[in-house]
């Protein structure tokens, strides 16, 4: 038993040293709403390799999905970082998956985006709470890639891994965004936070008017 637990320390440290492999088409699982199509092959591109996605959304809204189980321990401050090039006019979602089942998520459009190669760069802070489990994230123990919406698509995604903090994500903080001209001075549509706002004021009845 000891022997056992000696060589799982090992082969558990040699995973969070060398890191996850995210680019072995092996490692992952399609999946679909039961009328959807998705195909994950692998392909030779001028930087190395990639993979292609084909997939045919069918019905009023379909999805797709493709997933690879993490064995690594996941640091927070980390992002997942790859390459994107798109032929699709659908949308494109990022998922964490806790180990309770907690899905955290990102959605952005594929259209008229992408039609080059970009890299990608997305946090953990990034996602927002989707369902499942609870609103706090524990441990990763999947990242789920899918594409949802109507019609087909092409997508090209390369050398998939985690980065490293402090790197510029490509979106921004996930939770309620702050209004720019909260700090704003005087009366007015956009100074409306004025902390020595006098109700007597001719100005603030003019607004009020407009109101």
């Amino acid at each position: 038993m000891k022997i056992l637990l000696f060589f799982y320390v090992i082969f558990t440290n040699f995973l969070f040293l060398f890191g996850e492999n995210l680019n072995d088409i092996k490692f992952w699982k399609t999946s679909s709403d039961g009328n959807s199509i998705i195909t994950l092959e692998e392909i030779n591109i001028k930087t190395g390799k990639a993979f292609l996605i084909n997939y045919q959304l069918k019905g009023g809204y379909g999805w797709v999905i493709m997933r690879k189980e993490i064995e690594t321990k996941f640091q927070k401050e980390i992002p997942l970082i790859f390459n994107l090039r798109s032929d699709a006019d659908s949308d494109m979602e990022i998922k964490f998956i806790d180990d309770d089942g907690s899905v955290f998520g990102k959605k952005f459009s594929l259209k008229d985006s992408y039609k080059d190669w970009e890299n990608i760069c997305i946090y953990l802070a990034n996602l927002e709470y989707w369902w499942g489990g609870d609103s706090k994230f524990n441990n990763l123990k999947a990242i789920e890639i899918a594409f949802s919406g109507k019609g087909t698509g092409k997508v090209m995604i390369s050398e998939i891994k985690f980065g490293k903090a402090g790197m510029k994500s490509s979106f921004e903080l996930a939770g309620p965004k702050l209004d720019p001209d909260r700090e704003l001075k005087g009366f007015g549509f956009k100074q409306r936070r004025d902390k020595n706002l006098i109700p007597e004021d001719p100005l603030v009845l003019e607004y009020l008017k407009i109101l």
